[in-house]
């Protein structure tokens, strides 16, 4: 498709439409389109960016968390002389793995471990801790 072509069938689409703005959406889910010129050497192109815009996330209420990385090494070993972590191991002074006693669940760099109003501990992904700090839906309690 050109630019061209995508301006022909932008103008159409809006046309029929006198509401107000109208969202973009790529497999179910809400974007935003960010149109690049690239020349060189006289050959142009435009690229396109397309980025997801941040789903609302569920509020969550925790009573503590603790991101994997050495320097929560206090932390990290209280849980391990609790009897909550099986291991802990630090490769190159740098990338720390934590093992749950579950012999399943485990966390890598920059992972967070979470503990919910039950109590029970698991681990949080660190993009996702970001967006639920980012959107104010973690909340402690």
């Amino acid at each position: 498709m050109t630019l061209n072509k995508l301006i022909e069938k932008a103008i159409e689409l809006s046309r029929r439409y006198t509401s107000g703005d109208i969202p973009l959406y790529i497999n179910g889910r809400e974007v935003d389109i960010e149109l690049k010129d690239v020349g060189e050497n006289g050959d142009y192109r435009i690229i396109m960016v397309v980025t997801n815009k941040p789903e609302p996330l569920p509020e969550m209420r925790i009573i503590d968390e603790i991101e994997v990385i050495v320097s929560n090494w206090a932390r990290l070993n209280d849980l391990l002389s609790q009897g909550i972590l099986k291991q802990i191991t630090v490769e190159c002074g740098f990338d720390t793995t934590v093992f749950f006693t579950d012999n399943h669940t485990e966390a890598h760099t920059y992972d967070w471990l979470v503990q919910d109003e039950q109590k029970r501990w698991w681990v949080m992904n660190s993009q996702y801790h970001k967006n639920m700090v980012k959107q104010g839906k973690l909340i402690k309690v």
